[in-house]
């Protein structure tokens, strides 16, 4: 996996059974799986198929697991790959790209009637410009991914539900995620830095650079369980993210105090009355720290809770993501499904 290779020469063959088998055992779980790895060719600066290939494969093809692959050609082609693969108890689905082929497969998995999705294993393997789900659980790069995906250790995930009530009476969008939403200017940054794609994560930095001189100003109000409509979070603001794990982007440590499993959304927001240009500054500034800083000093830049749901409302210019992908903007209610997933860790 580092670029080593070790040659061990053995007299009797009895000694190198007893070697593999000893090392098989410590390296790779006892029952191999198959893995359906899922490649986004397009992901972050569009080398996704290019890592797969020349990194990504001989790792997974030197493990005792059957490997089979799926490059995606169209939007939407990882969720239609996720509710038709042959799926059986234990299979692992992985995914090379960033969190937005990770939230089709998610949202193709979890529309399946014939398989429980806990009983699949998610895998990730990041190459986007975010990979923010990757970053939470410890796995940045793509070494470190791969050694984990063959070891097939798993923890549970939680899910974000995302409800947004049709406004003439008819079927509820519902939409899944498993990283966060967000508003105002987070969304903002993620959805109008995309013509700078190519630059990687710096996009977001640069764009974060943008909005703070135009100084623009949203309109949203929300309210949670432990929230009162009549508290400072119902008004205008500059910042909003709701989210289920602690990196919404690998240098964006977001919640630091969020695990994939405790089945609740950790929510932030900056109100407008209380932001600055100044204040965003710090606040970003926090942010690309990588340290949680904005949440966790004495005197926080954000304000936040957490809760099991929340309810949003927001005027039709305010921009909305659900894992990085825009929605509509309307109001909508987000629910937390506790351990509805099962991911693939470090052990």
């Amino acid at each position: 996996v580092d670029g080593w290779r070790v040659v061990v020469e053995f007299n009797e063959r009895d000694v190198a059974i007893d070697f593999s088998r000893f090392f098989r055992t410590h390296l790779y779980p006892e029952k191999p799986f198959t893995i359906h790895v899922i490649i986004n060719p397009k992901s972050g600066k569009g080398n996704g198929l290019r890592l797969y290939q020349n990194t990504i494969k001989p790792i997974l093809d030197a493990s005792p697991h059957t490997i089979t692959a799926h490059t995606t050609t169209h939007p939407a082609h990882a969720t239609e790959l996720a509710r038709s693969l042959l799926l059986i108890k234990d299979d692992a689905i992985v995914t090379v790209g960033g969190d937005g082929v990770l939230n089709e497969v998610v949202n193709g998995l979890l529309s399946r009637t014939d398989i429980s999705p806990s009983d699949v294993s998610l895998g990730i393997i990041p190459c986007g410009s975010g990979n923010g789900l990757a970053a939470s659980i410890g796995t940045p790069t793509v070494k470190l991914a791969c050694k984990s995906i063959v070891k097939g250790h798993t923890t549970p995930l939680d899910v974000i539900k995302f409800i947004q009530p049709d406004e003439e009476g008819g079927p509820s969008l519902t939409r899944h995620g498993v990283l966060a939403v967000a508003a105002a200017s987070v969304a903002d940054i993620d959805i109008k830095s995309e013509f700078l794609r190519w630059l990687g994560s710096l996009r977001f930095t640069l764009y974060a650079v943008y909005l703070i001189a135009i100084r623009k100003n949203y309109s949203l109000t929300f309210t949670t369980p432990e929230i009162e409509e009549d508290t400072p979070a119902s008004g205008k603001v500059d910042f909003f993210v709701s989210t289920s794990v602690s990196h919404i982007a690998e240098m964006t440590n977001i919640a630091p105090s969020a695990r994939p499993s405790d089945g609740l959304l950790h929510t932030q927001w900056l109100p407008s009355e209380a932001s600055s240009r100044l204040t965003l500054i710090k606040l970003f500034n926090q942010i690309e720290s990588n340290t949680g800083e904005h949440v966790l000093s004495p005197q926080p830049t954000v304000e936040s809770t957490s809760s099991t749901s929340v309810d949003v409302d927001c005027c039709e210019d305010t921009i909305v993501t659900l894992d990085g992908e825009p929605m509509p903007s309307k109001p909508f209610k987000l629910v937390c499904l506790p351990r509805k997933l099962r991911l693939i860790v470090p052990p």
